[in-house]
């Protein structure tokens, strides 16, 4: 995944060959150079050993203060999102000085998210193991539930249950707050999904009962994987093979006014 940091710089994470580590890095869109903020070790009973390759979370974002949040998935293992001294299954928060600290935990793979300076959360998408797919929102020190509850079992007790729970699988991914600038789209999230190949718009996250995240476009393109917002309020995506400029079905319109 890879979050702007300004118009010169990118945060990028990615995995070493192995997937030994999670990596944060800094990139130099001029010159290219990479610096690297935080490494993460997968395996902490025996570092340098290699971990499973699903499940290594996704997209940073960064907050006004210039932190960086992003989400590392439980490498497939399930027990560690519960586990405080493993870095799986968490929301981490990078501060300026590259600090890091555990921002919550209980998560499953939380690959795309988006920070609310006003309200000092973050908005995630978290993927299910089946049809469990969550919107989560996310405050500092919560747990989410992993593997103990997910989607729509009982919550368990001084646990975060979640916002919303799609009822098919969607595979969340790419996550973004638009900025107000898109006449179209003027409020709210977009998520993408990677099997319904679709954007969802959420207009008010605050909405309650929450009503369904609308499918702006659904099957259009290939998996879609990363949303982004231009300056403008252009809306861009990408798949595994493009990468598009949205525009608002006209069908769509209407519904997207309504709410």
């Amino acid at each position: 995944g890879m979050a702007l940091r300004d118009v010169r710089t990118a945060v990028v994470h990615y995995t070493t060959p192995g997937q030994t580590d999670d990596v944060l890095s800094s990139i130099d869109l001029v010159t290219g150079s990479e610096t690297i903020i935080r490494k993460f070790v997968c395996d902490i009973s025996m570092p340098g050993r290699p971990a499973p390759p699903e499940h290594h979370g996704g997209n940073p974002t960064i907050g006004a203060d210039g932190s960086i949040f992003f989400g590392i998935g439980d490498y497939g293992g399930g027990a560690i999102a519960q586990i405080p001294e493993w870095n799986g299954g968490k929301i981490w928060r990078v501060i300026p000085d590259g600090t890091a600290v555990q921002f919550a935990l209980g998560f499953r793979n939380p690959f795309g998210m988006a920070w609310d300076a006003v309200h000092q959360r973050l908005i995630v998408g978290d993927n299910g193991p089946a049809v469990d797919d969550e919107i989560d929102v996310v405050t500092a020190g919560g747990n989410y539930g992993w593997p103990y509850t997910v989607g729509n079992e009982p919550p368990i007790a001084d646990w975060v249950p979640p916002l919303y729970v799609f009822p098919r699988i969607v595979a969340p991914t790419g996550l973004i707050r638009l900025s107000g600038r898109n006449s179209m789209l003027p409020r709210g999230y977009l998520l993408g999904a990677f099997v319904t190949k679709a954007i969802y718009y959420i207009p008010d996250i605050d909405a309650r009962p929450f009503p369904d995240p609308i499918a702006i476009i659904e099957g259009e393109t290939g998996p879609i994987v990363a949303v982004a917002e231009g300056p403008n309020g252009d809306v861009y995506f990408g798949t595994g093979s493009a990468i598009y400029r949205l525009i608002v079905p006209v069908a769509r319109r209407e519904a997207v006014g309504r709410n």
